[in-house]
């Protein structure tokens, strides 16, 4: 039994039509997941730089402090 789908367990067991609902849900936002993942791959989005965090917590502290 530990092969069975996740829905049996998650989210198809949460109510008569709640469940069923929330089934429908996870299938549309995978379905989403994958038309996205499709229109912008991961290899073609730019990594960004690391913010620098200390400078601006330094220069909201000393604009709060006027």
């Amino acid at each position: 039994m530990k092969n069975q789908c996740i829905f049996s367990f998650r989210y198809y067991g949460c109510g008569t039509w709640a469940g069923k609902l929330f089934c429908v849900f996870v299938a549309i936002d995978f379905l989403l997941f994958i038309f996205l993942e499709w229109l912008f791959p991961v290899h073609s989005i730019d990594i960004a730089i690391d913010f620098p965090n200390s400078k601006y917590q330094n220069l909201c502290r000393s604009v709060t402090k006027k």
